[in-house]
């Protein structure tokens, strides 16, 4: 089931309030929200239920206020996704932490009917850039392949566990 969320540029989402009412009937109800040309419609990635990768996530994303991934003006936004196992566990090796990273992201594009040739920016962040990231681009070239995707590297000081080292963050863009 696909939850849809109608966002305004004032952040407010009203999917909840007011379902699949027209535009016009919303507007006479609230006046905060704007016409439907000011308006973009996003789409949470819905995540089907026994999916290996991230079933032991849901929690997470609940407690966190989060969903894993969002397609909206033709791009699906993809969350932070860590190098963790499906069990949680995150390897102690930077590159087994990347290649996990990276089968997340692959794994939320699949969802999504894409693959990482869809990717069009990736932002990487790195706790003690100099060391993970030659481990990094490592792992990276048997994913990304030519034409690359843009990319921003961040150097951090910490992510939200102190054994997590990488968190890789894309867009793709959604086939017509």
């Amino acid at each position: 089931m696909t939850r849809r969320a109608l966002v305004c540029r004032k952040g407010r989402c009203i999917a909840d309030r007011f379902g699949t009412r027209n535009w016009h009937e919303i507007a006479k109800l609230d006046s905060n929200i704007l016409m439907k040309e000011e308006c973009m419609t996003s789409e949470v990635l819905e995540i089907p239920a026994g999916n290996e990768m991230f079933d032991g996530y849901r929690a997470a994303f609940e407690k966190y206020g989060f969903c894993p991934a969002v397609k909206s003006k033709g791009f699906l936004y993809i969350s932070g996704q860590v190098g963790t196992r499906p069990d949680g566990t995150a390897p102690e090796s930077i590159a087994d932490q990347t290649t996990w990273a990276f089968k997340r992201v692959e794994e939320l594009l699949r969802i999504a009917g894409l693959n990482l040739g869809d990717l069009v920016d990736v932002t990487s962040y790195h706790v003690d850039i100099e060391n993970t990231l030659p481990h990094f681009l490592d792992v990276k070239k048997h994913f990304i392949k030519s034409p690359y995707p843009a990319w921003s590297i961040i150097g951090i000081s910490g992510l939200s566990r102190p054994e997590l080292k990488v968190e890789i963050q894309a867009v793709a863009a959604l086939r017509d």
